[in-house]
């Protein structure tokens, strides 16, 4: 069977544009493979920066439980930094730590803030800085920052621990 010079130009452009379609789907698959790649690594920072935020609100709460004293002797509005002698924390104010305290081989960074509670005319807890202070109560705030893709990204948690037993 002889071919003639169309069909064996058919041919060959079916063959380039196989070609393309091939490489064009294997380009979107790549750029699929590298966006999933850089969600799962967001979401694994993000959930890291949460467990620390939630290791310091525990160390909070065992500091309040073995003695309320350990929080309600620290100065008003300032930071923080949480430290572990064996099984006992303590704080230490760092007030010139604008960054905040290095974790984890300088990956993520803690700010921990304290400060007196306020209750509005009824009674409410407020975080606006409004009411009257309540010596019972501290605004705990901890916020972990980290680099990523040249960006800050931040994960924040915010409480309010009482000397109520």
């Amino acid at each position: 069977m002889h071919t003639t010079a169309s069909q064996r130009g058919s041919l060959i452009l079916e063959v380039l544009i196989t070609l393309g379609v091939t490489v064009i789907f294997g380009l979107a698959v790549g750029a699929l493979l590298t966006s999933n790649s850089k969600l799962t690594t967001a979401a694994e920072l993000k959930g890291e920066a949460a467990g620390y935020a939630k290791e310091t609100m525990e160390q909070l709460f065992a500091m309040k439980y073995e003695d309320w004293n350990n929080l309600a002797l620290v100065p008003n509005e300032d930071f923080y930094r949480v430290t572990e002698s064996g099984s006992v924390f303590s704080l230490i104010v760092e007030p010139d730590l604008p960054d905040g305290e290095a974790l984890d081989s300088q990956t993520f960074h803690r700010l921990l803030m304290l400060t007196v509670g306020r209750r509005d005319a009824q009674g409410r807890l407020t975080t606006d800085g409004t009411g009257t202070e309540d010596a019972d109560v501290r605004h705990v705030i901890v916020t972990i920052t980290w680099q990523e893709d040249s960006r800050m990204q931040s994960a924040k948690l915010e409480s309010f621990l009482t000397n109520w037993q």
